[in-house]
């Protein structure tokens, strides 16, 4: 497991620090479920940007576990983010 399904999860933005909680496979943010870039638009007030690459689990981006998600399953591993 990369991170338990109820993760919180951090996107700082000017400098300040925005938590959100990992549900269901989107980001819950204000009580809205988001993709990850949704919830990182929401949070920079609307800007482009790559969610994967501004939130963080434990000070890891979820891009990088994205990417250690791919080669787990690759190797035959089978988890997604959220689940055990």
């Amino acid at each position: 497991q990369l991170m338990p399904p109820d993760a919180v999860l951090e996107c700082t933005a000017s400098g300040i620090p925005h938590k959100a909680r990992l549900r269901d496979g989107k980001i819950e943010l204000d009580g809205k479920l988001y993709s990850p870039s949704a919830a990182a638009r929401a949070v920079l007030g609307g800007a482009e940007v790559n969610g994967w690459k501004r939130w963080k689990f434990n000070g890891v981006l979820l891009d990088d576990l994205r990417q250690k998600l791919r080669v787990k399953r690759h190797s035959g591993g089978g988890s997604t983010l959220g689940e055990t």
